[in-house]
């Protein structure tokens, strides 16, 4: 990948967009019931400490990305056959992206227009961001996050007349067991897809710039997770939300201000759409980057239009319907991703470890 150098700022931007991504409208660790603000907030600390790993690997290296870090710590070969690994990851993770937008889209709003209709329009849009590059992307988030988390807020805040505390009282009634497996789901989706951002973070500012996007990036997604989550459960309260395909935007729908301010429903697809994009271009461009270092390319940006068409093809066969959707994002992600989330990067940076000390130690 050529070398394309975002600021502190615009990498925070970018990580709070890409958790806002899917998540804003797919409310994900449910299985947490009435405690899954709680769950927000724990997994928020948790994944905090998990990316100091990623921030790790990338300060240690700096100017490298995951997959020439493998090749200098693993070896080529080695480093290769896992290279491999994460590029089906962010491609797959890519695809899925492109499905849950298709959905939305089909569900709320062109109910009888085909798949592939807004899939193709997504991906023509992302397949330009990706072109542009990284510099252009982080531009655009610097732009439009600070629009949007204030809108949400102004939505949240709307929300107030409407909700119940008794929706999340008692606090803990159902023990601890299901919180944790909330927690596992929600580390997973989305806190965790953030090992994405290891592909492409090549050129910052200083050493100590991958902690501090991370860091902030994820702390600043969990406060505003929190109050998503709290929002739609005060308001539909925990069965009417683990029965929607899209609770947050039902809970968005509710909102009417003396009768005239209405559709604040259009704020949440908005933002969803917003933020669906710019993590829909990040898998994508860490896949056509991952690809390019594979091959050898000096530029990813010839392969940019096949990988994202291939991409559309897989987000159409992927899933039949929106409940296997459901299925997947909330059942079988946690355990899939799980490998290339915590256990190949935990495994990384031990060898990285063992190398350097033994480099210090010669």
């Amino acid at each position: 990948m050529q070398k394309e150098t975002i600021s502190d700022r615009q990498g925070i931007t970018l990580m709070i967009m890409f958790l806002i991504g899917t998540a804003i409208v797919i409310v994900p660790g449910l299985d947490a019931k009435k405690d899954v603000w709680l769950a927000v907030a724990f997994t928020a600390i948790i994944a905090s400490l998990v990316s100091l790993i990623y921030a790790r690997l990338l300060s240690t290296f700096p100017g490298k990305d995951i997959f020439d870090i493998m090749n200098i710590v693993l070896g080529i070969i080695p480093g290769k056959v896992i290279s491999v690994l994460y590029i089906w990851f962010a491609f797959h993770l890519g695809a899925l992206v492109l499905r849950n937008m298709g959905e939305f889209i089909r569900n709320v709003g062109l109910r009888y227009t085909p798949m592939v209709i807004p899939i193709l329009c997504i991906s023509l849009l992302c397949m330009w961001g990706v072109k542009e590059g990284l510099e252009l992307l982080g531009r655009m988030t610097e732009f439009f996050t600070p629009m949007i988390l204030l809108f949400l807020v102004l939505t949240l805040l709307s929300l107030t007349p409407l909700m119940d505390i008794n929706n999340i009282l008692p606090i803990f009634y159902d023990g601890l067991p299901p919180l944790i497996k909330g927690s596992f789901s929600l580390f997973s989706f989305p806190y965790a897809e953030t090992v994405v951002f290891t592909m492409i973070l090549c050129h910052l500012k200083t050493k100590k710039s991958p902690y501090k996007i991370y860091t902030y990036g994820i702390l600043i997604y969990g406060i505003l997770g929190v109050f998503i989550v709290l929002s739609v459960i005060l308001v539909l309260g925990v069965d009417i939300t683990s029965n929607a395909y899209f609770p947050t935007y039902l809970a968005a729908r509710k909102i009417s201000l003396a009768n005239f301010f209405q559709s604040f429903e259009i704020i949440v697809s908005l933002s969803f759409l917003i933020a669906g994009f710019i993590k829909l271009s990040i898998c994508t461009l860490a896949a056509c980057n991952g690809l390019s270092k594979i091959f050898g390319f000096k530029d990813y940006r010839f392969i940019v239009l096949p990988v994202t068409l291939l991409m559309v093809n897989l987000s159409l066969f992927v899933y039949d319907n929106i409940k296997q959707m459901y299925h997947w994002a909330l059942a079988v992600w946690p355990n899939y991703a799980f490998l290339f989330q915590v256990i190949l990067p935990v495994i990384l940076l031990t060898a990285s470890e063992i190398k350097l000390r033994s480099k210090k130690l010669a």
